[in-house]
């Protein structure tokens, strides 16, 4: 893979995370078949994308898909996935 265009940098300062996202090209190399992150690994329509995708992976998606130049932009985890989190936790 290559990196194409950078789509933007976000910030989650409940989480003390930031996600650098990029659209990439493939260039070349096999696909690993069975491993940790790719035991079913597809491609899916942007509007039938799945319903566990990590949270705002969507919304940067759909950016990506309007070819604006690199964003920066914080954000929040909802209030379910911020219980989720809190549940995990504890």
């Amino acid at each position: 893979m290559t990196p194409t265009k950078k789509v933007g940098t976000f910030y989650n300062k409940q989480q003390d995370d930031q996600q650098i996202v990029y659209c990439s090209q493939i260039i070349g190399g096999k696909i690993i078949e069975s491993g940790p992150e790719t035991n079913e690994l597809k491609f899916f329509s942007i509007y039938k994308l799945p319903l566990n995708l990590i949270p705002h992976r969507r919304m940067q998606i759909k950016l990506a898909l309007k070819n604006l130049p690199p964003l920066q932009q914080n954000i929040r985890d909802n209030f379910l996935i911020q219980l989720f989190k809190y549940q995990k936790k504890s």
